[in-house]
């Protein structure tokens, strides 16, 4: 399985200064050339000691293992938010 795209992200607002969540679609490739897009809807936690957190939630059952699909995904979003391309 593999992470194709992770598109349409929205920032929800939040009373929270330092939780940030947002809403994105999920395109994924699975085993056998067939695609699954869901919709995921993640959290951005800042830590007191500056790191920050992610946690991951589908919004719809994923056809797949969700394990692996989630550690996909904040791997991804991790990437995202060190190059400062989210919303």
């Amino acid at each position: 399985m593999r992470l194709l795209t992770l598109s349409n992200i929205t920032r929800n607002d939040s009373l929270i200064h330092y939780r940030r969540t947002f809403q994105a679609a999920a395109r994924f490739g699975t085993p056998g050339n067939e695609t699954a897009e869901l919709s995921v809807e993640f959290v951005l936690e800042t830590m007191p000691t500056g790191e920050s957190t992610v946690s991951v939630r589908f919004v719809e059952r994923p056809p797949f293992p969700t394990v692996p699909a989630i550690r996909l995904l904040k791997q991804h979003i991790g990437e995202l938010e060190r190059a400062g391309r989210l919303p």
